[in-house]
């Protein structure tokens, strides 16, 4: 097949180019699919969701290479890599080339405010998390409302409490 198709056995690493910080999977990256055009820059990944996967929610990769809803939590390590922009079944195929602008209807975000990975339904908040917790150690900013229910999504490096 033209264009460097990998099955998912072969498959590479996980970057999104213009942030350095996002995680690089090596053996445990068995489950990332990466698809190559014909240009090197139109790289496009993907990878399996491992539960479901709502429209608005923080999404991080697992140190399986699986997608799971991330957690602020760094013993979990699922850290935010991208905002869901639809809902993805469990073992669901979901690029990683994800929209910054995220519509979740329903929702009553307030426009101009920062979200922050949180525990909770969803797991984004308009509060940072100030005192760590047993479920909460990591401060993550992850998006600015745009409308009621309109994101823009900036996944920011994530801050841990010690």
């Amino acid at each position: 097949m033209a264009g460097g198709f990998q099955q998912p056995e072969r498959a590479g690493r996980i970057t999104r180019k213009h942030d350095s910080y996002y995680p690089k999977t090596g053996s445990a990256g068995a489950n990332v699919v990466t698809i190559s055009e014909s240009a090197p820059s139109s790289d496009v990944s993907v990878a399996y969701a491992a539960e479901e996967l709502p429209k608005g929610y923080a999404v991080a990769v697992g140190p399986d290479g699986l997608l799971y809803k991330a957690t602020p939590l760094f013993s979990d390590s699922k850290i935010a890599f991208f905002i869901a922009s639809r809902t993805y079944a469990s073992g669901e195929v979901v690029s990683l080339d994800q929209p910054e602008r995220v519509t979740v209807p329903g929702a009553s975000f307030t426009p101009g405010s920062a979200l922050w990975l949180r525990v909770g339904t969803p797991n984004v908040s308009h509060s940072p998390l100030t005192v760590p917790s047993g479920t909460e150690d990591v401060i993550q900013h992850v998006a600015v409302a745009i409308t009621t229910t309109d994101l823009l999504v900036q996944i920011g490096m994530p801050l841990i409490f010690e």
